[in-house]
């Protein structure tokens, strides 16, 4: 995206007396759909647009049982022992290798598209990441029923704004 799409979006606005905000959305509904026909695309994603920069991003939805699942992981990192998260196969999976010197070897693994993996080793983490981790999860499930709702059982959605 580019500061013409900006300008773009402000100059139909103000031409068609649309609201800028439902001009995004449009725009943000529309790249969602596109990424959706990708290979690979996450089933439950939404599609951010920053209307000042231009930019966008793909955010994949992470379920009550993703969340469920980071907690178990943290608890066997916490423990020195080898831990996998999100391995459902309908994301990138990761695996966390604990080894001697204190470090973690990290592989993400990119099963539903492109196959691809990546190790990266990271040296010790420092003693407070495992608790940094759990506060980040705990604020994720605090956010989280204000920003997904369940559509029917086992079927989640990004809550709109309600000003669109």
């Amino acid at each position: 995206m580019s500061q013409e799409i900006v300008d773009a979006v402000r100059a139909l606005a103000r031409e068609k007396g649309i609201s800028e905000d439902k001009l995004v959305h449009a725009l943000e509904d529309a790249l969602l759909s596109a990424y959706k026909k990708q290979p690979g695309a996450a089933r439950y994603a939404r599609v951010r647009l920053d209307p000042d920069e231009g930019e966008y991003r793909v955010e994949e939805l992470l379920l009550p049982e993703d969340l469920e699942d980071w907690e178990d992981t943290l608890a066997t990192l916490e423990s020195g022992r080898f831990a996998m998260w999100l391995t459902s196969g309908r994301t990138p999976s990761m695996k966390f290798k604990p080894d001697e010197s204190g470090g973690l070897w990290v592989s993400v693994h990119d099963g539903p598209s492109s196959g691809v993996t990546v190790t990266l080793p990271l040296f010790a983490p420092p003693q407070k990441w495992v608790i940094e981790q759990r506060d980040l999860l705990a604020q994720a499930r605090e956010a989280y029923p204000r920003e997904v709702v369940e559509t029917s059982p086992g079927a989640y959605e990004w809550r709109r704004a309600r000003n669109v």
